[in-house]
């Protein structure tokens, strides 16, 4: 008799990815909306980007929204902590931003988009209220692991890039530059 005959395991089912949060904006407010958005990226660009330049220089707020919304989103929050006018913003994404965020981590990490998005938020974590407190160190672990897993510690093999698809990066300086993010953020 096993272990497995006595007790009875629950059926794991794959739930659907949970969408993810977004801040309510209605019809009259699209434009000042998209405006604040591009103003938020443009800040990311002059303040963040430069000191950290994880990704590609040409990405856009529309191509992240589509293919990552949690770096989409990462961005913003990041932008919106300190910005004197969109400060609001960061407040209320928070809670939706973080519940998002551990959506993203309790599974496995196949995508180099959440990679970059843990790895700023590493650099650039949000509030806590005591120092003991900050999961940076636990994020900069997992993407870590997320990028060893993804093999972006070694070299592009061709035909492993074609097995990859969609989630593997490949462009190789694109991969370079996240493979140093990983080790100088880890080593900090």
């Amino acid at each position: 008799m096993e272990i497995g005959d006595i007790i009875e395991r629950p059926r794991l089912e794959s739930a659907p990815e949970p969408p993810i949060p977004t801040p309510s904006v209605s019809s009259k407010d699209d434009v000042s909306f998209t405006d604040t958005i591009r103003e938020l990226f443009e800040c990311f660009r002059r303040n963040h980007f430069l000191y950290f330049p994880i990704l590609d220089e040409d990405f856009s707020a529309t191509d992240l929204v589509q293919s990552c919304p949690l770096l989409f989103w990462t961005i913003i929050i990041i932008s919106s902590r300190y910005h004197t006018r969109h400060c609001s913003i960061y407040r209320s994404l928070c809670d939706p931003y973080m519940e998002t965020l551990s959506n993203a981590l309790v599974r496995s990490i196949k995508s180099v988009r959440v990679i970059q998005a843990i790895l700023y938020l590493c650099l650039w974590p949000l509030r806590i209220s005591k120092q003991h407190g900050d999961p940076s160190l636990t994020y900069c672990g997992v993407a870590v692991n997320a990028s060893l897993k993804l093999g972006l510690h070694k070299p592009v093999q061709e035909k492993e890039n074609q097995n990859r698809g969609q989630a593997f990066v490949v462009d190789s300086e694109e991969r370079m530059m996240m493979w140093m993010g990983c080790l100088y953020l880890s080593t900090q």
